[in-house]
């Protein structure tokens, strides 16, 4: 865990501070494309905000040592490039895709599972999805404060219908994924939620090219607590090879 100095907050606009309030950073390495490490902030006793989740996996992909020292240049709403340093003030080179743990990589091939062409979420009995982030901790559904601020991605607003509920999955507006590259694809995607747990689903094309949907969404909704009518919103941070989701539940 790693704090973040308090003359930095004024910064990030964290005035309305709580204890045990959560947010989600993304950090970024410009040597590394289309790969982001998602990482959970949250204040504790000291007053000071936190990186919390998820840092243990950016300062091992990065190969951190004693005596390093990180600049991080923020952009808005936690969004973070950073540059990693040596003790001799040169800056390390990254070591390479192959140094990159798999186990919460929501970047690497490992996470394309196999998936049969049929199993779309009009199957009211498909099953398959998995959850790539094994030691996450569990957060009652709907306890999340993150809610939804524009980092700049592009992102979708729409309320949950009760067909998704029924059928374990949804559509991607068409135009939106015509606009962001991921229409005319059959691959897996990554949906994190407000917990920051990755979901591995399946994104998919109808035959007759009208619709874009994400199958096998049916645990998603009951671990979220999710109901009909309810404002959500995704944000796309990356859509290369597995195109990436962050998931809001409040719009506003």
């Amino acid at each position: 865990m790693q704090s973040i100095p308090k003359s930095f907050l004024k910064y990030l606009r964290e005035d309305d501070k709580k204890e045990g309030d959560e947010k989600i950073a993304i950090l970024r390495n410009y040597k590394v494309d289309d790969y982001l490490w998602i990482v959970k902030v949250g204040y504790f006793d000291d007053h000071k905000l936190h990186f919390k989740e998820g840092w243990n996996k950016f300062c091992n992909d990065h190969g951190l040592h004693v005596g390093d020292f990180l600049v991080f240049q923020h952009h808005q709403n936690l969004v973070f490039d950073v540059f990693v340093f040596d003790p001799t003030a040169c800056e390390r080179p990254f070591p390479g895709l192959n140094h990159l743990t798999s186990t919460k990589n929501v970047g690497s091939s490992s996470s394309n599972i196999p998936l049969k062409e049929e199993e779309d979420f009009s199957k009211p009995n498909g099953k398959g999805l998995k959850r790539t982030n094994r030691d996450r901790h569990k957060v009652n559904p709907g306890s999340s404060k993150i809610g939804f601020k524009s980092r700049g991605y592009p992102h979708f607003h729409t309320t949950v219908k009760l067909y998704w509920l029924k059928r374990g999955g949804m559509h991607i507006p068409l135009k939106f994924a015509r606009e962001n590259n991921i229409a005319n694809r059959k691959c897996n995607m990554i949906v994190i939620d407000e917990q920051g747990d990755e979901w591995v689903v399946p994104l998919r094309q109808h035959k007759r090219g009208n619709s874009v949907y994400i199958g096998k969404l049916r645990d998603f909704y009951v671990a979220n607590d999710l109901k009909p009518g309810q404002p959500v919103v995704f944000e796309l941070i990356a859509s290369a090879n597995s195109p990436k989701f962050i998931f809001y539940k409040n719009s506003s």
